[in-house]
């Protein structure tokens, strides 16, 4: 057995908060996860904003004890999504229950729950996007990827916000690279694309981060 050089850093309420500060212009991590991240401080907003990895965040709609238009909604908008960021709000999920029960988070929310779903509910929906979301970014599984944005799409368990930088990494077939020039990378718009010397025949597909098409010609 071994183990992946590929680190991931997560957190639940606070420790959410914790991990944007870890997480902050580090360059040994590779992807972020956290679970009703709460504001700290310092600042885990202001520290999101210097966050460049790829970023999943889990939201609770019921969640009174940090409700997301306080704390996630603000990280997520504050993240540099020079990758991808992606938050997921589960309906009927609360704060305390994205980790196991403990008398100290359940008393908070004593005074302001509101129907939620069951304990189970809440992790069978959070694992089904988290466990394929780091079989891509840690083990490079695309087909994970596929998944899980299909999944987002049609799910009536959860509403979700995603952006992602289209930008690639390589060009690969049968022509020399040298003889294709591709331009600006990243890009924020498909719009912006200028492709070099297209004459050269053949088919040019291009794929975004999300595995999904961004030009084809």
């Amino acid at each position: 057995n071994s183990l992946s050089s590929k680190t991931a850093l997560m957190g639940h309420s606070m420790g959410g908060g914790a991990s944007f500060l870890a997480a902050e212009n580090n360059s040994t991590i590779h992807c972020l996860v956290n679970f009703a991240a709460a504001e700290t401080t310092p600042s885990a907003i202001d520290a999101a904003a210097n966050v460049t990895v790829p970023v999943l965040l889990f939201s609770g709609i019921n969640d009174c004890v940090t409700p997301p238009d306080e704390h996630q909604d603000l990280m997520y908008a504050n993240l540099n999504a020079t990758s991808c960021k992606t938050q997921i709000n589960i309906m009927g999920a609360s704060h305390c229950k994205f980790a196991n029960s403990n008398f100290s988070c359940n008393l908070g929310e004593t005074f302001c729950s509101s129907q939620d779903i069951t304990r189970e509910e809440q992790h069978l929906a959070t694992f089904d996007f988290l466990n394929l979301w780091l079989a891509y970014t840690l083990k490079n599984n695309s087909s994970s990827l596929t998944t899980f944005n299909d999944s987002l799409q049609v799910s009536p368990r959860v509403t979700s916000n995603q952006s992602c930088n289209l930008s690639f990494t390589n060009v690969s077939g049968s022509i020399d690279k040298e003889d294709l020039t591709l331009f600006p990378n990243p890009m924020t718009s498909q719009l912006q694309l200028t492709v070099s010397n297209e004459s050269i025949g053949g088919n040019l597909i291009i794929y975004d981060l999300l595995g999904q098409v961004l030009f084809q010609k």
